[in-house]
């Protein structure tokens, strides 16, 4: 499944939210993320989280803030996690955050070169 995430911190909630979108039509294996629009994905899941908890969880290492971002309705598969906490974490590292997009597709774990 190709996938993409928006992940953003709300400066009025102070909420650090993650969106997670996934493409809905057949595409090619080399396909080109950036060649997609937007009415390509479907947004299939929408997470809000409160910044105090994520530092804290940031803190206590990796494991921690993914133990802390993933819930019954939000379950990325372990290599995902962990680009999703990098991504959090520079967020956070970050003085003045802007969202961060990023892409990720399944297939590249299975090895598997068709259209799907």
């Amino acid at each position: 499944m190709l996938q993409k995430y928006r992940i953003s911190i709300d400066p009025t909630t102070n909420r650090l939210k993650i969106e997670e979108f996934a493409v809905t039509k057949r595409v090619v294996k080399d396909a080109d993320f950036t060649q997609l629009n937007q009415e390509d994905f479907v947004l299939l899941n929408n997470e809000a989280y409160d910044s105090e908890d994520i530092l804290s969880a940031v803190a206590g290492g990796k494991d921690m803030l993914i133990s802390e971002l993933r819930s019954d309705y939000f379950y990325p598969i372990s290599p995902c996690a962990d680009v999703i906490a990098d991504n959090v974490i520079d967020l956070y590292e970050t003085e003045e955050p802007s969202p961060i997009e990023f892409f990720f597709d399944d297939r590249d774990l299975l090895g598997v070169d068709e259209e799907i």
